[in-house]
C-alpha cells in the first residue's frame, strides 16, 4: 500500500477521528428527525470517547507491545554501531522554524547520546526522512547536530534521510552501513515500536541486532491497568496504539515482518 494511501486509511480509522464522525452523523440524523438512529450514534460516540479516553483501553492495546522485549540490556561485546530511527524530531517545527525541536519521543535521542558516550568507538547512525526541501536542513541532520552538541564527534555520525517508513529505515541503513556478519548493532526506538522494528530489520537481512527499547507509554508495577486521568492523553495513546497494531498487520500481510508481533530473536 502506498504511504499516502496508508496515511488516509489511518486518518479515517484513527479512533478519535472515527468517533467524531460518528458524533456528527448522529447529530445530522437528529436534525433530520431520524431520532432513534441519531440517539444511538450520539450515545455510541459518547461511550467511545469515555472508553478510549479514560478506560484502560489504551494501556491494554499498548502494553503487550511494550512488554514484548525486556528493558535495555547491554550487549556482551562492544557494538559496531548504534542505530536510531526517526520519530523524535518535531518535523513540522523543523520545517517552519529550521531549528532543532524534539517531541515526546525524545527519549530515543537521550538514549543514543548515553550509548555513544559508553561505546566511544561505535558509529552513530540516524535514519529519519523524508528528504528535506531544497535549501532546508532535514530531520536527520538536526538530530546529528544535537548529538554533536552532546559531545558526539561528527566523524562518528552517519545520516540517512530518505526513509519514509520503518521498512525504509532498515533497508536504507543496511545499504549505508554495509553491516558484516558477526557485528553487533544496538537498535534504539520506542518500546511500542520495537516489535515491528525488530521484525523489519530481520526481514531486511540484518543480524546481530540488540534491541534498546525506550520511550515507554504505559506504567509498570502491580496496577498497570488503572484508568487514565486525562481524556486527551488517553485518546492520544489509543490513537498511537491502534496505528501501531494496524501497521503490524499491514507489515505482516505484505511480508515485511516474520510474525504478526515479532519478538526477541534467538542467538
Amino acid at each position: 500500500m502506498p504511504d499516502w494511501l496508508a496515511d488516509w486509511v489511518f486518518f479515517i480509522l484513527r479512533p478519535s477521528n472515527f468517533l467524531i464522525v460518528l458524533l456528527f452523523l448522529g447529530l445530522a440524523c437528529l436534525l433530520v428527525n431520524v431520532r432513534r438512529t441519531g440517539l444511538i450514534l450520539v450515545a455510541l460516540a459518547a461511550f467511545g470517547f469515555v472508553f478510549a479516553g479514560f478506560a484502560p483501553l489504551s494501556t491494554l492495546l499498548m502494553r503487550p507491545l511494550e512488554q514484548r522485549f525486556p528493558g535495555p540490556t547491554p550487549p556482551q561485546e562492544a557494538p559496531s554501531g548504534i542505530l536510531v530511527l526517526g520519530g523524535a524530531i518535531d518535523a513540522a517545527m523543523v520545517r517552519s522554524r529550521q531549528i532543532p525541536e524534539v517531541n515526546d519521543g525524545a527519549d530515543r535521542l537521550i538514549a543514543v547520546a548515553e550509548l555513544a558516550e559508553r561505546y566511544a568507538l561505535a558509529t552513530v547512525a540516524i535514519s529519519n526522512g523524508p528528504p528535506p526541501p531544497v535549501g532546508q536542513i532535514g530531520n536527520a541532520e538536526f538530530a546529528a547536530r544535537l548529538f554533536e552538541s552532546f559531545g558526539v564527534s561528527r566523524a562518528r555520525i552517519r545520516i540517512e534521510e530518505r526513509a519514509a517508513s520503518t521498512w525504509d529505515n532498515a533497508v536504507n541503513l543496511k545499504s549505508l552501513l554495509q553491516p558484516e556478519p558477526g557485528q553487533t548493532w544496538i537498535l534504539v526506538t520506542s518500546a511500542w515500536h520495537m516489535p515491528r522494528a525488530i521484525g523489519v530489520f530481520e526481514e531486511a537481512g540484518w543480524t546481530g541486532i540488540v534491541p534498546w527499547p525506550v520511550d515507554y507509554r504505559t506504567p509498570g508495577g502491580d496496577d498497570p491497568y488503572a484508568w487514565t486521568p486525562s481524556m486527551a492523553f488517553g485518546l492520544y495513546r489509543t490513537n498511537l496504539a491502534v496505528r501501531e497494531w494496524l501497521s503490524l498487520i499491514a507489515y505482516y500481510l505484505t511480508g515485511k515482518t516474520p510474525a504478526l508481533v515479532p519478538g526477541p530473536v534467538e542467538p
